[in-house]
């Protein structure tokens, strides 16, 4: 018999047509993937979101207050040696971790980013110190697993490397096109991911070619589009992403803060070079193709211009990557949750 796990975590998710959507793409392919191995529950939130990744779950709880969240919790309480894996740290999920240590419940703590700097970003000084307060205690009676070194420095913590690519990321990969320069960005439409930071720098660029920004991702689609900016939909099939990175040739990932970005991943599977900023050239490691660039117009209009100029060189050092897998995260997953 498969132990049970179950996952809580502070995703609004859709309801429509009898089925469960969300948002990020690793709220469903983690529960999916683990599937094999554990009978999973999903614990989450309920919303009108706009959500287009379908939860190929059977046990999902949702939950339209804090109450309901509880008490969907409570409900497992009765199987003494279920496990609890937390994804990421919130009010939501924090109030959960009580529940848990008071009832001397296996916990393990899943941080996929530096919750510490969104919520400096999103909140200010003072929320940042909650933040603080909550990961201080949640950190105490968890095993923690963590994306990067910098997340947790000086604690105890079981690293993994998130990915989504599967074999046939790296399968029919064209050479791109640089009579025009396209630029890419993936991700969700907020402040933290650095998209409105990124159009500032763009409007004012100078390239010496015909150049365009195509953004893809959800949020609110408050960004003013014209012949150069085009806002394109989000999709949900892997192909249809491949074929967005393949039409581009130069992505940019201009969060502020990151943990262990697929948008890397994905552009570098496709052999299309990345430009990052200075707040996050940790997650450059030993990558080849990723590019770093101040925040500033002439420093990204350099980037640019030299993966132009230069991409072929690139593209043979880029064929040097050793890429995490689907597959090799998944495994590495099961090994801690099994332990």
């Amino acid at each position: 018999m498969k132990e049970r796990l179950v996952i809580i975590n502070n995703e609004k998710c859709l309801i429509k047509n009898s089925s469960i959507y969300c948002q990020n793409l690793e709220l469903k392919s983690l529960p999916e993937g683990l599937n094999s191995h554990f009978d999973i529950n999903l614990i989450l939130r309920k919303s009108n979101v706009s959500a287009i990744h379908k939860i190929d779950i059977n046990n999902i709880d949702l939950s339209n207050n804090i109450l309901g969240f509880i008490i969907n919790l409570l409900k497992e309480f009765k199987n003494k040696k279920t496990k609890y894996l937390i994804i990421s740290i919130t009010p939501y999920t924090f109030i959960a971790y009580l529940f848990l240590i008071f009832s001397r419940k296996k916990i393990f703590l899943y941080l996929r980013s530096d919750g510490l700097d969104e919520w400096k970003l999103i909140f200010n000084s003072y929320f940042a110190l909650i933040y603080r307060f909550m990961l201080f205690l949640m950190i105490k009676k968890s095993t923690v697993i963590s994306v990067n070194k910098k997340i947790l420095i000086d604690k105890n913590y079981k690293l993994v490397l998130p990915s989504q690519l599967t074999q046939e990321w790296f399968k029919e990969i064209s050479k791109p096109n640089f009579d025009e320069i396209k630029l890419l960005y993936v991700g969700r439409i907020n402040v933290v991911k650095g998209i409105f930071s990124l159009l500032d720098l763009y409007r004012k660029m100078n390239l010496d070619k015909k150049h365009s920004l195509s953004i893809v991702g959800p949020g609110k689609k408050i960004i003013e589009i014209n012949k150069n900016i085009k806002v394109l939909e989000t999709v949900s099939k892997p192909k249809d992403l491949m074929k967005i990175y393949d039409y581009h040739n130069i992505t940019i990932l201009p969060s502020f803060t990151e943990g262990h970005p697929q948008v890397l991943l994905e552009s570098l599977a496709r052999m299309r070079p990345i430009i990052i900023f200075r707040e996050i050239d940790f997650i450059k490691k030993d990558y080849y193709g990723v590019f770093v660039a101040d925040r500033k117009t002439n420093s990204l209009e350099e980037r640019i211009k030299y993966i132009c100029n230069n991409y072929d060189e690139i593209a043979e050092s880029m064929k040097k990557n050793i890429l995490p897998t689907k597959e090799n995260f998944l495994d590495k997953m099961i090994k801690i949750l099994a332990s």
